[in-house]
């Protein structure tokens, strides 16, 4: 008995010690514990599948140690894909974790979203969200996505009537805090618009912040769409460092006070009048600012005594767009005022869309297709290798042979071995050779259709702005593996031309190159068809998946299965190739004004079927040599744009064969919204839509289009090239050409400022250099 209170007693005791020491390691927390605080995807967790888009992760970790963090998401095959980043702590508080942005493209609407920390190569911490849940649910790749700087009442109650008319879904996310806007410019990959309005106090932090006003500024270079809507109470915005200086179409002088403003009634439809009143009731003129217009397009205009005041501008700012708006809709006088919501889609172009969205649906032929956007119609075009030895065995031919195959194992077998004396025990041997010989004969048929080659179909647009400096390179790509196997795939990326001996680019190109960053990521399929990134019946091949190089410019060790493709996207942008020489002027006014003046080529290889797009115009130039000048002729068959784009004809009267033409694809889609969009194509172009540059002949530019039979990107698997003659479905070249208009005298034209060689791509905030 007393052996078993001693057993007790010091039971006990131990359990006081153990408890002791386990409240003492509670109390004093051990400060090298690395812990996920915080998650968040996009823009307050609103983002689009097969886009780009930010991810902030909120640490606590000691001051100084080196962490590697790992993002691993499902592509549009379901496939994990990784991205990483080095980091350094920075010194902070515990009251407020250092913040860490990374970069993801998410392609699945399920799926598992994992967070991995290391340090040393040691994993340290690990978080996994699920993409089906309500924080980390994507957007439809087809949703339109637009950002407020600052909150936008008016801005929000627009767009809740237009999601619930016919148009496409319209979704606003207000950002307060700068500190979760993204400080690289594909963080807005996703984004349709970004929109300012100038009443709010979180604008001026924006532009504060030079990493992420530099980040909005190059997307907007690079083809994104901003919209200011600044009235004269906020001039400050209008000039100095920090200011949207760089956006502004003219140079601000002077603000103006005016009773009314009818040309915005006009333009919002409303049955009352614009009134602005203070507290009392009592009128109120409204402040506008005046700007010295210096290039795009004077969309409405107030006069004022022998001029005009422009009020609602559009100008392009490299690739991108810029539309400014002279007056705040987010005032008191607009939320009141019924015609605040037409003013509103008229200026991020609703309108044009939700026609555009009616059409799709009154002409949905093409469903049967399996797609019902022009980025579906591209990859089934580039997934297309019958000119490159892969045959497709047609269905019918495969139904036949397993008839054969199941009369054979059958009824032959049968009959052969009553034939053999009815020894019909020889069947053990007969039914296994038969399997055995159809199975051999199979997979002959198939090496025999299917090639034994890597096969790569690319397709390439190059945009080229001679008035900026900006070169652009998309390339589009689908890879055929003839057997299970992984991939290490990279690219290379060269443009030459041939400056004229004696002119000072041709000194300069001596000692200087094109600087250029790269992009390499999969292309997903919009829509819930089959494949598509929405598709339910989407179940991943592979569990063990890929991840990207450094800087994004590569993936390494992506799965493909035997006889299967995959398509990929590719971008490059860079700046300093002269790839033309362009006099170019107007010698009549109005909008049927024609060009004269000469165009010369400056690059090594020639421009096929070459046309100028200007002011609604189309000049067939034909070919166009290196370093021949060559003359605008207007004699010749110079038509409409529409026209000369709908000369096509409509795509459901086309064969399967020139559904699958690249050129009459990309034709469609690069002057998407010029030619007619979606009331004649009756596809829509929104998942690459950033390369419809529709706005720039709209806004008064002028754009050379040709074709070249030379590649400019060069696909590797590790160091093997897998690009070769046959490799090239189209390659479209856009230049946008300097142009003298009629009523600008030449000494006073001043074009837009040149962009700087695009930096490294740093693509984390916070990134360690070393």
């Amino acid at each position: 008995m007393i052996r078993i209170k001693l057993l007790v007693a010091t039971v006990i005791s131990a359990c006081g010690i153990f408890m002791a020491i386990d409240c003492y390691g509670a109390g004093s927390k051990d400060s090298s514990i690395i812990e996920v605080r915080d998650f968040v995807i996009g823009f307050s967790g609103n983002y689009k599948l097969g886009y780009w888009a930010p991810a902030f992760v909120s640490l606590e970790a000691p001051t100084g140690t080196h962490l590697s963090l790992r993002l691993t998401v499902p592509d549009g095959d379901g496939v994990p894909t990784t991205t990483s980043v080095n980091y350094t702590v920075p010194p902070h508080t515990s009251d407020s974790p250092p913040m860490v942005e990374l970069l993801c493209k998410i392609g699945r609407p399920d799926g598992t979203v994992d967070l991995a920390v290391y340090r040393e190569d040691q994993l340290v911490a690990r978080e996994q969200y699920s993409v089906e849940a309500g924080d980390y649910k994507p957007l439809s790749s087809t949703t339109e996505l637009i950002i407020s700087l600052g909150t936008a009442s008016n801005l929000q109650q627009a767009c809740k009537q237009q999601f619930n008319s016919e148009g496409p879904r319209v979704v606003v996310v207000e950002m307060n805090d700068v500190a979760m806007l993204p400080t690289h410019a594909l963080g807005y990959d996703g984004v349709d618009q970004i929109f300012c309005s100038g009443s709010q106090t979180s604008i001026q932090n924006f532009l504060d912040s030079e990493a992420n006003a530099t980040a909005v500024e190059n997307w907007v270079r690079w083809g994104g769409h901003i919209v200011l809507s600044v009235g004269g109470n906020n001039t400050e915005l209008f000039t100095g460092t920090n200011s949207f200086e760089k956006f502004l179409p003219g140079q601000f002088e002077k603000t103006i006070s005016v009773r009314q403003l009818r040309p915005i009634e006009i333009l919002g439809g409303g049955s009352d009048p614009l009134i602005k009143e203070d507290s009392r009731g009592r009128n109120q003129s409204f402040v506008i600012p005046v700007f010295s217009i210096r290039h795009g397009r004077i969309e409405s205009s107030i006069p004022r005594g022998d001029q005009s005041i422009p009020l609602l501008v559009r100008a392009a700012m490299g690739f991108g767009q810029v539309t400014f708006l002279a007056v705040d809709v987010e005032q008191p006088e607009f939320e009141t005022w019924n015609g605040t919501r037409n003013v509103i889609r008229s200026i991020l172009f609703l309108d044009q869309k939700n026609s555009a969205k009616r059409s799709l649906i009154s002409g949905g032929e093409l469903a049967h297709s399996g797609y019902d956007d022009l980025a579906g119609q591209l990859r089934a075009a580039l997934d297309q290798f019958e000119g490159q030895g892969v045959r497709f065995i047609p269905f019918e031919l495969l139904f036949l042979f397993g008839i054969i195959y199941l009369l054979v194992i059958a009824v032959g077998d049968y009959f052969l071995l009553r034939k053999l004396r009815g020894r019909m025990e020889l069947t053990w041997i007969s039914f296994p050779l038969t399997v055995i010989l159809f199975s051999v004969g199979i997979y002959g048929i198939a090496r025999a259709t299917k090639g034994d080659r890597q096969l790569v179909n690319q397709a390439e647009v190059i945009d080229i702005d001679l008035l900026t400096g900006q070169v652009r390179g998309s390339c589009w790509l689908s890879l055929f593996s003839p057997q299970t196997e992984r991939y290490d795939l990279s690219a290379s990326y060269s443009l030459k031309d041939k400056p004229q001996p004696d002119s000072e680019d041709a000194k300069e190109s001596k000692n200087k190159q094109m600087t250029d960053t790269m992009l390499f990521s999969w292309m997903g399929l919009p829509g819930r068809g089959l494949g598509g990134m929405e598709s339910p019946l989407a179940t991943p091949v592979f569990e063990l998946g890929y991840r990207y190089g450094p800087q994004l410019a590569s993936l390494n060790e992506v799965p493909l299965s035997i006889w299967s493709t995959k398509c990929f996207s590719i971008r490059s942008q860079s700046t300093g190739l002269r790839a033309v020489e362009a006099t170019l002027s107007e010698r009549s006014p109005g909008e049927d004004a024609l060009v004269e003046g000469s165009i010369t080529n400056r690059m090594i290889q020639p421009l096929r079927d070459c046309v100028l797009l200007h002011n609604g115009w189309a000049y067939p130039l034909g070919d166009l040599a290196p370093n021949k000048p060559h003359a605008i002729d207007r004699s010749q068959s110079v038509r409409t744009i529409r026209n000369h784009l709908a000369r096509l004809g409509p795509l459901e009267m086309e064969s399967e064969t020139q559904r699958f033409d690249v050129q009459r694809i990309f034709e469609r889609m690069l002057f998407y919204q010029a030619g007619g969009g979606g009331t004649s194509i009756l596809l829509r172009n929104e998942y690459l839509n950033t390369l419809d540059m529709s706005h720039l002949i709209e806004n008064g530019g002028a754009v050379l289009v040709g074709l070249a039979d030379r590649r400019a990107f060069d696909i590797y698997n590790g160091t093997q090239c897998l690009s070769d003659a046959q490799s090239l479905r189209a390659a479209v070249y856009r230049i946008v050409l300097p142009i003298q208009k009629f009523d600008s005298p030449r000494e006073t034209i001043q074009a837009p400022a040149r962009v700087a060689p695009p930096a490294n791509p740093v693509l984390f905030a916070h990134e360690d250099p070393a």
